[in-house]
């Protein structure tokens, strides 16, 4: 009677289950007492393969020749070595599948009339490109490929069938992966995939077996300190976390568990209860929770819209994983009798001719000839691994430096911006007072030493200046005194009139032909920095120069600011005679 395989390769475990014409699926018993068989081969002399638990014992004497978690590399073209030879993740998986497909003959009487391989549901279409050319290269019978989210809701649907445009949402918590999708049925074997699926990498049952051995090790302090590299040591750690392993799987039932601890000159034995457990891996299936919440938003669906949440995988038997869904999501939850081997069977259901997949599978590539062990290339070197190639993580953990690297930065450069701004006022206040200048010069003449002579006290115009032509309305004289700190201020002077004019010359005697210059003066301020400089007006002062009282200031203590004018109470100094005008 003719039959259809369906093939689950998991990155823990594999399962697989066949379709009659007149009947479900069935399971076909991989293991050694067990449906599902470990994803691990043992690669021995003359092409010898060992697939499963057996192998698991291998790894003890042999490790070498032992391989697993290969099927999480597919499409990765960097090769593996297994005891001096090279192969890529595809060829490993082509074997085990092949392997299985020996079993299901074996069992049946003769080789399945179609196949049916399932495949995470992150794969694109060069995964399952690269796996097919693998598998057709092997030799094997026609071989189609479907999404694991797919398969599960189709093994489900035969013993539970949806409604019609019923969603359900697909909780997938394997060895070492998980992903959530949700679906919308459109009949018996019909899914449609909405919104976008989110999955977890390195975060499954095998998470949960190690914070047992963890906690065994906290509690067996003289674990630490055996000989890692004596032989009876590994033997003792491999069957402590089989240990540690049958405790996580027996914690979905019982409420306590003791593990035995056998190790060289060790003997004891650890108990467990379910609630310490739970503590353990709450915070990890919490992150499982909120994916599956990204998930639906991605789908726009509330959880009201919800038929149920199907849970597949071995690890979602864990009682914690029903309670936390339920309480987030307020729908019901629905756990298959073996959610270990519901892709599979529903793989097998959808290999059968009467089912189809809301998408067709990719072609089949042409056959290529397959990797012999004796054609080998040579065992990778550090430049053959591509590192231009990086995980999610590897690109999110960067980029959470980079931007607190920036965030550190910014924050600096902003305080010691803040920082300056404040002190500049202090050091002003606290600076020396600047020096005195002569009424109507520019404070970038330096004042002269005393018993020099000094200049004519009158500017000559110059186009070149900004203030050229200015007049005064009044006039501030500023000054600080070192011991108060306090600024004095003169009296304003009458509009248009000089604080202390010169004696008018007389008309008479002024030269012909040349032009009256302009008297300029020019006051800034140094009280503040946000008082603006007083308005101008310009006065004419005849041309003739007579002799002068002019004034001279103190010898400076500090360098005056560049942009400031000071003006200072006259002091008397001795007469000198004007110069012409030129």
């Amino acid at each position: 009677m003719r039959y259809w395989l369906g093939i689950d390769v998991g990155t823990t475990v594999t399962a697989a289950a066949v379709c009659r014409e007149d009947g479900p699926a069935e399971v076909i018993a991989l293991g050694e007492g067990s449906a599902v068989v470990p994803s691990v081969m043992y690669l021995g002399d003359g092409g010898q393969v060992v697939v499963g638990s057996a192998a698991v014992r291998y790894a003890v004497t042999e490790p070498d020749r032992v391989v697993r978690g290969f099927i999480g590399r597919i499409g990765d073209e960097v090769p593996m070595v297994i005891a001096g030879q090279a192969y890529t993740a595809a060829q490993l998986a082509a074997m085990l599948i092949g392997w299985v497909v020996d079993q299901g003959a074996g069992q049946h009487g003769g080789p399945a009339a179609g196949i049916m391989v399932t495949h995470p549901v992150s794969w694109g279409d060069y995964k399952r490109q690269v796996l097919a050319t693998a598998l057709a290269s092997a030799g094997l019978p026609p071989v189609r490929l479907c999404p694991e989210p797919h398969a599960a809701a189709a093994g489900y649907a035969a013993t539970q069938p949806f409604i019609p445009g019923q969603t359900v949402a697909i909780y997938d918590l394997g060895g070492t992966t998980f992903s959530a999708t949700v679906l919308r049925a459109g009949g018996p074997t019909e899914f449609t995939t909405l919104g976008s699926s989110h999955s977890l990498a390195q975060l499954g049952g095998a998470n949960f077996d190690d914070a047992v051995f963890g906690h065994v090790l906290a509690t067996t302090p003289a674990l630490a300190e055996l000989d890692a590299d004596d032989p009876a040591t590994l033997a003792a750690t491999a069957t402590l976390r089989h240990q540690c392993t049958l405790a996580t799987q027996a914690l979905s039932a019982d409420t306590e568990v003791t593990i035995p601890v056998a190790a060289p000159g060790i003997t004891t034995s650890v108990r467990l209860h379910r609630t310490e457990f739970d503590d353990m891996i709450r915070p990890q299936l919490a992150e499982t929770v909120h994916a599956l919440r990204r998930t639906m938003d991605s789908a726009q669906l509330s959880p009201t819209e919800l038929g149920t949440v199907l849970l597949v995988g071995g690890s979602s038997r864990i009682p914690l994983v029903a309670q936390l869904l339920s309480s987030e999501f307020n729908q019901p939850v629905t756990i298959d009798a073996d959610p270990s081997t519901t892709i599979a069977r529903g793989a097998a259901t959808l290999a059968a001719p009467t089912t189809h997949l809301d998408s067709s599978p990719p072609p089949l590539p042409a056959p290529t000839t397959f990797l012999k062990p004796e054609n080998n290339p040579p065992p990778p070197s550090l430049t053959a691994v591509p590192l231009d190639i990086e995980t999610v993580e590897v690109r999110r953990r960067r980029t959470n430096s980079r931007r607190a690297t920036r965030i550190a930065v910014s924050s600096t450069l902003a305080v010691l911006t803040a920082a300056g701004v404040a002190a500049v006022p202090f050091l002003l206040a606290h600076s020396d007072p600047s020096p005195s200048a002569n009424a109507g010069t520019s404070a970038r003449n330096a004042p002269s030493p005393p018993g020099t002579p000094v200049p004519d006290a009158s500017p000559i115009p110059s186009s070149a200046s900004p203030m050229a032509g200015a007049g005064v309305d009044g006039e501030v004289s500023s000054t600080m005194t070192r011991s108060s700190g306090v600024i004095r201020k003169t009296e304003t002077a009458a509009p248009h009139q000089l604080a202390d004019p010169p004696a008018k010359p007389d008309p008479a005697t002024a030269p012909a032909g040349v032009p009256a210059p302009d008297w300029v003066t020019t006051y800034t301020w140094t009280t503040s920095w946000s008082n603006p400089p007083p308005t101008t007006t310009r006065t004419t002062i005849p041309t003739t120069a007579s002799p002068t009282t002019t004034t001279s200031a103190p010898p400076p203590t500090t360098r005056p600011h560049p942009s400031t004018t000071i003006a200072a109470p006259p002091t008397t100094s001795p007469t000198h005679p004007r110069r012409p005008p030129t």
